[in-house]
């Protein structure tokens, strides 16, 4: 089920968890993605994990991922060294399209996130397990989980931010600034 976002003329739409379809096109294993708005340039929607296991490898074609943790703690292995990174509930993160990567959660732990995906293209290309051994431009910052205990929620939730994509569009908070002097 497919709504388009409303327009100025149009009355809000509520759509309820309960309501929502997976979307058409590609699925990825061991996510779950429900949509509830879509365009050629936006995808909004809700994903949720099956705890413990690894999804398949895929990344989200031009469409830069901005995401909010509603549970769970998702750890993403991305790029061609296959690094780490950790978000936890109650985090937001930032992943840039072409970024080939996987994600998990503890066993037991299913995660459940919001996302909304800004770009031209597909949301979901599923790739082979040696796509991601080409350069890629992961941005994701391998430092997130070892900044989340020595500095706190916030800088967590930002430690997966890259600098120049947040300075370019100048929403970067005084301490999402700090974190990031600190990480080069």
């Amino acid at each position: 089920m497919s709504h388009e976002a409303p327009g100025p003329d149009r009355a809000p739409v509520v759509i309820r968890l309960a309501d929502l379809e997976a979307p058409p096109g590609q699925q990825t294993s061991a996510i779950q993605r429900l949509e509830a708005f879509a365009t050629d340039e936006r995808w909004i929607g809700y994903v949720r994990t099956t705890p413990g296991e690894w999804s398949g490898r895929h990344h989200h074609g031009a469409m830069d991922t901005y995401f909010f943790v509603l549970k769970g703690t998702l750890e993403f292995e991305y790029g061609p060294e296959r690094k780490l990174a950790a978000v936890h509930a109650g985090d937001f993160a930032f992943l840039p399209g072409g970024v080939v990567h996987r994600e998990r959660t503890a066993p037991g732990e299913g995660g459940e996130a919001v996302l909304v995906r800004l770009g031209p293209g597909p949301a979901v290309v599923n790739v082979d397990d040696q796509a991601d051994r080409t350069p890629a431009a992961a941005i994701l910052s391998d430092q997130a989980r070892s900044r989340r205990s020595s500095t706190g929620p916030i800088a967590s939730s930002v430690a997966m931010v890259v600098g120049q994509s947040m300075h370019s569009t100048r929403v970067m908070p005084a301490s999402a600034k700090a974190l990031m002097a600190s990480a080069t």
